[in-house]
């Protein structure tokens, strides 16, 4: 049967590891276990994390715990352990009361505006009982949270590395601002006039509403339509004229103003370009700055004049840079930029390296928006999700024009759903200059820069792009070639299971001898190194490492491929990395590949690809890198069986690998959510299941049925119509658990759930 993937559930922010559903005594098992992982990673860093206060509390509650609460309220949550001393190796403090100082830290919640409910054990460590806490991050319209007796100005904090940091006045207000819709943009520009204003953008204006709306404004005055989209407002302090003297708003000399910065010099846009990765490049040897440029006018003027600058700079040696992509972000950093007066001293800014294009302006989301929602479209109107703090301003611009035509905002702030759709449209215009021809075998020269230089700021991978990277058919193809250049016949191949299904077939149809090593639940499905030594033999040839792990989700941290590589040091064995979900790592520490290890890049070969980071599946795109001999091999295999991978799929790669980072993010923040809420649903349930660290799936044992795999797979399909992957399809060790993607729409996976809940309870 080609089974299916369960889809979706809508996510409950405020659930931590499915508490809401568990009994007392199994939530207290889960956050002593999170309580002890976090524990063992500050004794190896030696301090707090920015996700972890320790506080000793002997004989009374921490003087400075508001502060931490209110640190964590307003910044991205956090872990509070009461009963550790930090400056005794994070070990427990003697005479430690935990039921006292759990009581005490629920009055020191109650002491917060708005009053913290965070939810709170205690957790045994090491004979002693701890208190440890979830504190959870507030909702925007919540913020700032604030010791009450301090007010929200003198008693606000945020985090700031491993210790908590006073919120300055212009921050407490930014946040206190989310709360109502900011109206700056509607202040008068003192001593501004209408001859201030260009009459060629005014023209545009008043021509463009005039289409749009008619019956509204087709016979108005222009002075009286100026006047209704606050282009103009009477200054009633100037007595000179009866009613006042007309001036601009911010708003309207922003969009149709000659020179704005007449009046306010630093609501520009700076550009700088740097000659490699990082702003410290500069300071290295003879590096200098290869450009800068200060872009003023109004806002269709500077755009119009920073992405000519830029494509002037960048365009001869990175033509995939899309006019279009670089419009649309510097016209969203102008409009939704925070323009009230302490932040008016503030350019917009972009920086141009090597690798990337980074534009930062003041103010962050506003409102409802979130990183989550940001690029998709309403449910059922298919619109945008659009909340803009400066709403005259994004008003006017959806009818400002260009000096050259076309209109700043046409589509109602649907920009970054517009660079989303650059991937599509670099690989369409691929098509459309006729770049269909072969590339070179390994792949374009230009993907394989972008690819080194994104491993190298992600993963820490260091490779030559012209001799050790090649450019693979998807992940998959990468895989095949691999392990048939490095396997003979009669060569054994070490595979750990569970496992993605290609590994096996593959290694058959090349000769070689499957040594399956099976992972087990009581490890985290980590591969441990006695089981991989008692697996090797002298015919041993490749090891196969798929970590984070398809299906379980398993990961492996740094600590257990260092033992790992102790393992193999004394051996000729060679490592197979795939590290295709590299990116979706949810635990406290990145991923970390086996190649950074000392003495392991010269035997591994490291898998990866766009499939799952850039949710590129169709386009099948992946790469492979290794030892620049072993590389010259593989990709001989790769030309005589493929050639090149798709020459589109390449151009859209490369735009992909340039602009997709903060969707990368976004994407892992998403599947997080989506991740505790199916742990926690399935825990309730019944079924006992490991909680995945990495990639997008469940593995829940479902032992306790009485079914073995394939007959619970074949009845809830049938029954309930949901449909999940036997684990016996991932290798025999598979046996009595189901594969279950999260990787849906959160209503299907809500559904999904509560169906196999039902199918559940006819057992």
């Amino acid at each position: 049967m080609n089974w299916g993937e369960l889809a979706g559930l809508e996510a409950s922010g405020r659930r931590i590891m499915g508490h809401n559903g568990f009994k007392e005594a199994a939530m207290v098992d889960d956050y002593t276990a999170k309580m002890t992982e976090l524990i063992e990673l500050m004794r190896l860093i030696g301090n707090d994390t920015q996700q972890c206060e320790v506080k000793e509390c002997k004989r009374k509650i921490s003087s400075t715990i508001t502060d931490t609460l209110s640190a964590f309220s307003n910044g991205s949550g956090g872990w509070i352990i009461l009963g550790l001393s930090e400056k005794n190796g994070f070990t427990p403090v003697e005479g430690f009361d935990a039921r006292a100082m759990q009581e005490a830290l629920s009055q020191a919640c109650e002491k917060m505006t708005p009053v913290v409910r965070p939810v709170i054990v205690t957790c045994p460590f090491e004979g002693a009982n701890l208190v440890f806490a979830r504190i959870d991050e507030m909702l925007p319209r919540d913020k700032p949270c604030f010791t009450t007796a301090l007010g929200p100005h003198g008693g606000s904090f945020i985090r700031t590395g491993d210790g908590d940091r006073r919120m300055t006045s212009y921050e407490v207000d930014r946040l206190i601002e989310e709360h109502l819709q900011p109206t700056y943009d509607l202040d008068i520009v003192p001593d501004a006039t209408t001859d201030d204003l260009d009459p060629q953008l005014v023209a545009g204006l008043l021509a463009r509403v005039r289409e749009q709306h008619p019956r509204v404004f087709a016979d108005r005055d222009g002075i009286d339509v100026l006047l209704d989209l606050q282009v103009l407002r009477h200054d009633d302090s100037d007595e000179s004229e009866v009613g006042g003297i007309l001036r601009p708003t911010l708003a309207g000399l922003l969009a149709l103003g000659r020179y704005p910065q007449k009046f306010y010099p630093r609501l520009g846009i700076s550009i700088a370009v740097f000659p490699g990765t990082s702003r410290d490049d500069v300071f290295r040897g003879d590096e200098r700055l290869v450009a800068s440029k200060s872009v003023v006018g109004s806002i269709p003027v500077m755009i119009d004049d920073a992405v000519d600058s830029l494509m002037r700079w960048i365009g001869a040696k990175k033509p995939d840079y899309p006019p279009l992509v670089l419009r649309e972000a510097i016209a969203n950093a102008l409009t939704h930029r925070d323009y009230s007066p302490d932040a008016r001293g503030t350019q917009v800014h972009i920086s141009v390296f090597t690798d990337r294009i980074e534009i930062t302006n003041p103010g962050g989301l506003y409102g409802m928006v979130t990183h989550d929602v940001l690029a998709s479209p309403h449910p059922v109107t298919g619109a945008p999700f659009v909340s803009t703090r400066n709403q005259f301003l994004f008003t006017l611009l959806e009818s400002t024009p260009y000096p050259g035509g076309g209109f700043v905002n046409p589509e109602g702030g649907d920009g970054y759903q517009r660079i989303a759709a650059a991937v599509r449209e670099a690989g369409i215009e691929s098509l459309e200059h006729g770049r269909t021809r072969y590339t070179a075998n390994a792949g374009l020269k230009e993907l394989r820069a972008e690819i080194c230089r994104y491993l190298e700021r992600r993963m820490n991978l260091h490779y030559d792009p012209l001799s050790q990277v090649l450019v693979t058919v998807g992940g998959s193809e990468a895989i095949d070639m691999c392990i048939r250049t490095v396997v003979q016949p009669g060569d054994e191949v070490v595979i750990p299971e569970p496992c993605f299904v290609c590994y096996e077939p593959i290694t058959t149809l090349s000769g070689g001898v499957p040594v399956h090593v099976a992972c087990r639940q009581e490890d985290e499905f980590r591969l441990r190194p006695e089981a991989l030594k008692a697996a090797i033999t002298p015919r041993t040839k490749l090891l196969i490492m798929p970590f984070p792990n398809n299906p379980t989700g398993a990961v492996m941290e740094k600590e257990d491929l260092e033992a790992i590589a102790d393992v193999l040091r004394d051996t000729n064995v060679l490592v197979l990395s795939d590290e295709i979900y590299a990116e979706l790592n949810y635990g406290l520490r990145p991923h970390v590949s086996i190649a950074t290890l000392p003495g392991m890049a010269e035997r591994t070969i490291v898998v990866n690809g766009f499939s799952k980071s850039y949710a590129m599946t169709g386009w099948r795109l992946g790469w492979a890198m290794g030892p620049k001999e072993l590389m010259r091999h593989i990709c001989k295999i790769h030309q005589f069986g493929i050639m090149s991978a798709p020459t589109t799929a390449q151009f859209a790669g490369i735009e992909a690998i340039r602009t997709g980072e903060d969707d990368i993010e976004r994407m892992r923040e998403q599947y997080d959510l989506r991740r505790r809420y199916l742990l926690g649903e399935l825990r309730s349930m019944g079924l006992e299941c490991f909680e995945p660290q990495g990639a997008f799936y469940m593995f829940p044992s479902i032992e306790s049925t009485g079914l073995s795999s394939d007959e619970f797979c074949e009845r809830l399909l049938h029954e309930q119509e949901v449909a999940v992957i036997p684990g016996s399809a991932f290798g025999e060790s598979g046996e009595g658990h189901v594969r279950i993607s999260y990787s849906y729409s959160m209503n299907h996976l809500r559904e999904a759930c509560s169906r196999i809940r039902k199918f559940l309870q006819t057992l």
